[in-house]
């Protein structure tokens, strides 16, 4: 298992997505970890806020195929005004419809008003790249941090 930057990571996403859209899953828990689902190659992050406007982060890549049940596919898809106000005054049933149009790359986004995001699912994510990345990110965190160590421990 080869260790990447958070960065390297999150560039590679991104430019893949940009490439091929379609067949993107997120997958995310409560304790940093996310795992992003392309449509031929994978990704598990690990991200540690170090304050609201700052966090670090390692990730790898996952070559073998993983399965999580999401109906839609993730990304971003542009909103109409109208397709907005109906979802900002309760109508919700217009998300599945939403839900169902093609996402969108990065590089369209500046050609909407209103950008829906997801899905994303949240689960507890457990497994041994998951606790690799814990111990990889908190040996970065120490080197990155020495002095905050004993401040969040």
């Amino acid at each position: 298992m080869e260790i990447i930057s958070l960065e390297e990571s999150i560039n590679e996403i991104i430019e893949r997505y940009n490439k091929k859209p379609k067949g993107w899953k997120f997958i995310s828990d409560f304790k940093g970890n996310i795992i992003v689902i392309g449509p031929d190659i994978g990704y598990q992050l690990k991200v540690m806020m170090i304050n609201p406007y700052e966090s670090i982060g390692i990730g790898t890549r996952i070559y073998e195929p993983l399965n999580f049940e999401l109906k839609y596919d993730s990304g971003f898809r542009i909103l109409d005004k109208e397709s907005f106000k109906r979802v900002i005054s309760g109508n919700y049933n217009i998300i599945w419809d939403i839900l169902k149009r093609d996402p969108v790359p990065t590089y369209e986004l500046n050609k909407g008003e209103v950008i829906l995001g997801g899905p994303i699912l949240t689960t507890d994510i457990k497994s041994k790249i998951e606790e690799k990345l814990s111990m990889e990110l908190e040996k970065l965190f120490r080197k990155k941090y020495p002095f905050r160590v004993n401040m969040f421990r």
